[in-house]
């Protein structure tokens, strides 16, 4: 009976504990490096590769934003990638993308011919973003 009344507490302390409000963590930067040269991600093949210079002539943080969108942008292109592998493959999404184009009618088209087939409107919506 003892073990049975020990095994219930031990579960109700475990389950008040998600009530705690968390810790925050510490703040603090992804450039521990010293200098940009040392800085994590620079591999073998290529090494440091800095052609322009940038990393001379703008701030830490600058570079941090700098490696930020490049991760970004490379992602994007990633994606655009598939997405233009999956086009030419016929995979398309069911439906109308407007009134007179449908999305079937799109995944038949060269991915250069589907661009000019979208509608003004649509090519709008898509690079505002």
């Amino acid at each position: 009976m003892a073990r049975i009344s020990a095994l219930v507490i031990a579960l109700c302390m475990g389950a008040a504990s998600a009530f705690v409000a968390p810790v925050p963590a510490a703040r603090t930067t992804a450039l521990q490096a010293t200098t940009v040269k040392d800085m994590p991600g620079i591999t073998a093949p290529v090494g440091y590769f800095d052609p322009v210079g940038y990393s001379e002539k703008v701030s830490p943080e600058a570079m941090l934003w700098f490696r930020a969108a490049e991760l970004k942008h490379s992602r994007v292109a990633m994606l655009a990638f598939v997405g233009w592998c999956v086009n030419g493959l016929g995979v398309h999404f069911p439906g109308q993308l407007s009134h007179d184009v449908s999305f079937a009618d799109l995944a038949q088209m060269a991915p250069r011919d589907a661009w000019e087939a979208v509608p003004e409107q649509g090519k709008l919506q898509v690079l505002s973003q």
